[in-house]
C-alpha cells in the first residue's frame, strides 16, 4: 500500500488541474486466466442476487461509487451486477471499495474467481482487489494490467494509487483467478476497490460472479453444445473436441449438461409396469426398453448399456451392441438399419416397490457418455408373487365345469366367469384405412390408427383417437412414430411400440398397450401360447396389431409390414394350419393368409404379402379402459363369486358345444389376473335334463360397457323367480322396463337400446340396472355414449 497525507494530496490536485497530462501507450490486456475450479464452495452469481457484498470507504477517501442493479451502459451485462456507477459515467475523484462476505480458506475454497468488466481512463484510473485476514490487507498478483496504477506524482487515484491493477480496458467481459493458498484456515474477506484522479471520467467496473472453490481434476466433465452429451476428458482434449470443459462435475452419471435446442434423450420401457389396477397383474417375462437418442454422424453411438437400480446399486439388465433393428414400410426392400437401440430383458425379480429405476447409457465414438434415466411406478400386487395359475378346466357329470385355482402365495378375494360361444371363426370388426394417402411406407401408424379406430367405432370412444379423422390419425400417430425419420423410409419397431405407447399415455385415460417380439439376436422365440394369447385376447374384443416380417428364401426375413388381426378361425383347416384375415393397410381392405400355431410363419397371404408369406415377429395387444375387475368379460356371465380354494369353483355350461371362458381372479387389493381356456360340454344321454341351473343368484355387469347402440345385461336365477329389471338414471328415476314377468330358472340375457319407455333416445351418461326378486336384489352400472 501506498501511503498519502491527505493534505499533501490536496495540493497535488489543485496543481493538477493546472499540469497538462502526459500521453503513455495504451496498456496491453492480458488473456484470462479462469480458475478451472473443481468443487465450489460459494459461488456469488450477482444475477441472483447482492449476496450480502458491501459498499465500504477505503483509507484515502473518494467519491462513493459502487451500486447494485442492472445497467444498459456497458455491452452484453449478464443481468444485475455491481458496478461503479450502473447507468453514467463514474465522476472525477472516486474512491470507494466493495467488500465480500468471509469465508474460511481451505483446500477447496483457496482459489478466487472474478467475472468482470472495466472501461476506464488509461493508467491515471484503476481497480484492484485486497484480500483482509485479521485486519491485515494484502493485495495479490493476478491478471493486472500494470504493477502501478497512477505512477505520476502529479495525479492521484483514489483507493489505488500507486498498487498493482487493472487499468484501461478490459475489451469486454473477463474471467480472472487468485491463489489465496498463504491463508489456509483462516477467515478472510475480499475487497474490491476502484479509484480515479480528478479527470477523465468512463464507465468504470463493473463485477458479474465471484466464485470460491478449490483446483479441478485432471479429468472432469466436457458437455458437447450440440447435443447435450456428457464425457470425461481433460481441458485441452475437451477444447479440441469443440466441447465445454466444466471441472466442478466430475461425473456422467446424471447427465448434468444442458440440453440445446429442446433436444432431450429418451428412455421408454412397455406399459406392463404401469400401476393400471386391472390389465397387468399376472407376471411379464421380458422388459421392452427403448432409448430415442438422435446423433451426428462424426459422432455415432457404438453400443448402449440399460441398467436398473436395486437399493442404490446399478446393476445390468443387458445391452445393444449394434443398433440395427428391424423396420416396417410395406416394401421391405431393406434389411434391418438405424438408430434402434433397444433391449428386450428379463424381469428383475424380485421388484422392488414402490418403484423401479431404469438408466440407459449410450458410448459414442469419442467416449462421449449420455445418460438417461427414467422411473416407473410398479402395480402393488407384485408379479412374482401374484402369479394365479388356472388348471385345465374339466367337465364334470353334471356338465359344469371344475375350475381349480392355485393362488401361488396371493390372497384371492372373488372370482368371476365369463363364457362366449366358441364360433368357428370369431370376426371382429376392425375398420380398414388406405395407408397410400400417406407414402408406401406409413403402414406402421395406419395399422395402429386402424386398431383405435374400432374403440371409436364399437364402444365410441373419441378420446382414444383424439376426435381425429382416419387419416389426421394416421399424422398423428406417424409423428409420434418418427415414421420416415430414419436412414430409410417406414417406421422401427421401438418407434412404433413407443409411439403408441405415448399416444395411449396421452390419450387412453385407461387403456394399455402390451407388446411382445418374437425374435432375439439368437433367434425366434414363437410359441403356441403366443398362438394362444392372440386368439383369446382377440377372442374378448382387444385390439392385436401384428408386426411382420417378409420372407425372402426359406428362413430368411427382413423388412416388413404392420397389419391390424380382424378374424381368427378357432378350427384348423386340413394342413393344420389356422385361418386369419386382418386389415391390410396397403389395401385398406380384409386380407387373408393361413398360420402355422407353432412358428409363427404366415403362408398363402393376399394383400402386400400378394401370395407370399411372413413371419410375425411382434404382437401389440391394445386393451381399453375397464370400470371395474369385472367388468370386461365376454359373453354372459356363469359366476361371480367369493374364491372357494382349495375345492374347484362349479361353473354351469350353458349349452352343448364349444365355449370360450374368460375367468377373472381377484386379489384382496383389488388388482385382477385374466386367464382365457377353452371348454366343450359334449352332449348329455337321452332322456337327461338339459337345464342348467345357476347355483346363485347374479346380475351380470352390461357388455360391452359403455355402450353407444345396444347393451347386453345377463342375469342368472337358480330358481323360477318374478324378475323386475329396470334401467334408473342418476336422479333415481326410472326410465325403462326390461323386463317384469316370471322367468324360468337359467342364465339370461335383456337388451337395452339406450330407449326409454316411450321409445326415445335418452341423453348420455351413467345409469344403473336394477333387478329385483323375492330372494335378490342387485345393481349394475351402465354408461352410455352418444
Amino acid at each position: 500500500m501506498k501511503p498519502f497525507i491527505v493534505a499533501a494530496a490536496c495540493l497535488l490536485l489543485a496543481g493538477a488541474a493546472l499540469a497538462q497530462k502526459p500521453a503513455v501507450p495504451i496498456v496491453a490486456q492480458p488473456e484470462r486466466v479462469p480458475c478451472n475450479l473443481g468443487p465450489v464452495a460459494r459461488d456469488w452469481n450477482f444475477a441472483e442476487g447482492s449476496w450480502g457484498f458491501e459498499p465500504v470507504g477505503c483509507a484515502t477517501g473518494g467519491v462513493p461509487v459502487w451500486e447494485y442493479g442492472t445497467t444498459g451502459y456497458i455491452p452484453d451485462a449478464p443481468g444485475r451486477v455491481w458496478g461503479t456507477v450502473l447507468n453514467g459515467p463514474y465522476p472525477a475523484n472516486s474512491g470507494q471499495g466493495l467488500r465480500s462476505p468471509i469465508w474460511i480458506v481451505n483446500e477447496q475454497s483457496y482459489l478466487l474467481e472474478v467475472w468482470h468488466y472495466f472501461d476506464m481512463e488509461n493508467v491515471y484510473d484503476g481497480c484492484n482487489l485486497t484480500v483482509n485476514s485479521e485486519g491485515y490487507p494484502w493485495s495479490p498478483t493476478g491478471g493486472y494490467t500494470v504493477d502501478e496504477i497512477s505512477p505520476s506524482s502529479y495525479y492521484y487515484a483514489y483507493c489505488v494509487d500507486g498498487e498493482p491493477g487493472w487499468t484501461g480496458s478490459s475489451g469486454g467481459w473477463r474471467v480472472d483467478c487468485f491463489d489465496l493458498s498463504q491463508y489456509m484456515q483462516m477467515p478472510v474477506y475480499v475487497q474490491f476497490d476502484f479509484g480515479s484522479d480528478s479527470s477523465v471520467e468512463g464507465p468504470g467496473w463493473y463485477i458479474a460472479r465471484v466464485r470460491v472453490g478449490g483446483p479441478a481434476p485432471s479429468e472432469a466433465v466436457c458437455c458437447n453444445p450440440s447435443t447435450g452429451g456428457c464425457f470425461l476428458t481433460s481441458p485441452d482434449a475437451c477444447m479440441d473436441m469443440g466441447g465445454t470443459w466444466h471441472p466442478e462435475w466430475t461425473s456422467c452419471d446424471s447427465n448434468p449438461c444442458p440440453q440445446p435446442g429442446g433436444y432431450e434423450p429418451v428412455l421408454k420401457i412397455g406399459s406392463w409396469l404401469n400401476a393400471e389396477p386391472w390389465h397387468d397383474w399376472a407376471a411379464r417375462d421380458s422388459i421392452p426398453l427403448q432409448v430415442a437418442i438422435d446423433r451426428p454422424p462424426w459422432d455415432p453411438i457404438v453400443f448402449v448399456e440399460f441398467f436398473w437400480d436395486s437399493l442404490g446399486q446399478w446393476l445390468p439388465l443387458g445391452a445393444d451392441t449394434d443398433g440395427t433393428e428391424p423396420w416396417f414400410d410395406t416394401q421391405g426392400n431393406a434389411a434391418p438399419v438405424g438408430n434402434g437401440w433397444s433391449l428386450l430383458a428379463a424381469m428383475p425379480d424380485p421388484i422392488p416397490q414402490p418403484t423401479i429405476i431404469f438408466k440407459a447409457v449410450a458410448h459414442t465414438a469419442s467416449r462421449e457418455v449420455i445418460v438417461v434415466t427414467i422411473p416407473c411406478a410398479i402395480d402393488p400386487a407384485p408379479p412374482s408373487r401374484a402369479k394365479v395359475l388356472m388348471q385345465d378346466i374339466v367337465t364334470t357329470e353334471d356338465d359344469t365345469m371344475a375350475m381349480p385355482i392355485d393362488p401361488n402365495g396371493t390372497d384371492i378375494d372373488y372370482v368371476a366367469v365369463w363364457a362366449a360361444r366358441m364360433d368357428d371363426v370369431y370376426e371382429k370388426g376392425v375398420p380398414g384405412i388406405d395407408q397410400h394417402s400417406h407414402s408406401v411406407s406409413h403402414c406402421a401408424p395406419t395399422a395402429a390408427a386402424q386398431c383405435l379406430k374400432y374403440f371409436e367405432q364399437v364402444q365410441g370412444d373419441y378420446e382414444i383417437t383424439g376426435g381425429l379423422g382416419d387419416h389426421p390419425l394416421v399424422d398423428a400417430l406417424a409423428a409420434n412414430m418418427a415414421t420416415n425419420q430414419g436412414p430409410q423410409p417406414g417406421t422401427y419397431m421401438s418407434d412404433w411400440i413407443g409411439g403408441l405407447a405415448d399416444w395411449i399415455d396421452a390419450h387412453g385415460g385407461g387403456y394399455t398397450l402390451r407388446p411382445y417380439r418374437h425374435f432375439t439376436d439368437e433367434g425366434w422365440s414363437w410359441t403356441e401360447e403366443d398362438w394362444r394369447r392372440i386368439r383369446n385376447e382377440l377372442q374378448r374384443s382387444q385390439d392385436v396389431l401384428l408386426g411382420v416380417f417378409w420372407e425372402r428364401a426359406p428362413g430368411v426375413y427382413w423388412g416388413g409390414h404392420a397389419i391390424t388381426l380382424n378374424s381368427i378361425a378357432n378350427q384348423p383347416l386340413p394342413g393344420g394350419h389356422f385361418g386369419i384375415d386382418f386389415k391390410d393397410p396397403w389395401t385398406g381392405q380384409t386380407e387373408y393368409g393361413e398360420l402355422d400355431a407353432g412358428t409363427g410363419r404366415i403362408a398363402n397371404m393376399s394383400g402386400a404379402g400378394a401370395g407370399g408369406a411372413a413371419r410375425i415377429g411382434a404382437t401389440l395387444i391394445v386393451c381399453p379402459r375397464e370400470e371395474n375387475p369385472v367388468s370386461g368379460g365376454p359373453g354372459v356371465p356363469l359366476y361371480i363369486g367369493p374364491n372357494t380354494y382349495p375345492e374347484p369353483i362349479p361353473v354351469p355350461l350353458p349349452e352343448t358345444g364349444g365355449w370360450f371362458i374368460h375367468v377373472v381372479i381377484v386379489n384382496t387389493q383389488g388388482h385382477a389376473c385374466r386367464v382365457s381356456k377353452i371348454a366343450v360340454r359334449e352332449p348329455q344321454g337321452v332322456g337327461e335334463d338339459p337345464a342348467v341351473r345357476p347355483e346363485v343368484f347374479a346380475l351380470g355387469p352390461c357388455t360391452p360397457n359403455p355402450f353407444w347402440a345396444t347393451a347386453a345385461i345377463a342375469y342368472a336365477l337358480p330358481s323360477s323367480e318374478h324378475v323386475r329389471l329396470e334401467i334408473y338414471d342418476l336422479t333415481g328415476r326410472r326410465v325403462r322396463t326390461l323386463v317384469d314377468d316370471a322367468v324360468a330358472p337359467g342364465i339370461h340375457q335383456a337388451l337395452w337400446d339406450g330407449r326409454d319407455d316411450a321409445r326415445k333416445p335418452v341423453a348420455a351418461g351413467i345409469y344403473y340396472a336394477r333387478m329385483a326378486t323375492a330372494q335378490y336384489r342387485g345393481t349394475a352400472r351402465i354408461i352410455l355414449l352418444r
